[in-house]
């Protein structure tokens, strides 16, 4: 699995910018921040990347499992944004980008 960081990346960068970035270089957005789901949905940002919304409790131990459980559900997750809780996942196709 190959992963970047945005706090090695590009700290401080807008969150904007980071969905953009994820985009362009092809990958899927983990995050525990809500606001992304407000800038796809709510605001029309255009999303060309996955999104995975950490909703989970505990350590980052239950966190990193649950996660992993989550991911071999499914393989397109460059088109979804998910919401991933202890006991519910919610996919959410996102919009068409022109």
């Amino acid at each position: 699995m190959d992963v970047e960081w945005i706090q090695e990346l590009a700290p401080g960068l807008r969150d904007e910018d980071v969905l953009e970035l994820a985009g362009r270089r092809q990958r899927v957005l983990i995050t525990y921040d809500t606001d992304f789901g407000d800038l796809i949905f709510n605001r029309g940002l255009p999303a060309r990347a996955g999104v995975m919304l950490l909703r989970v409790t505990g350590s980052i131990e239950s966190h990193t499992a649950r996660l992993l459980e989550v991911l071999g559900n499914r393989e397109d997750w460059m088109t979804v944004f998910v919401s991933i809780g202890d006991e519910r996942v919610r996919y959410r196709r996102l919009p068409e980008v022109g």
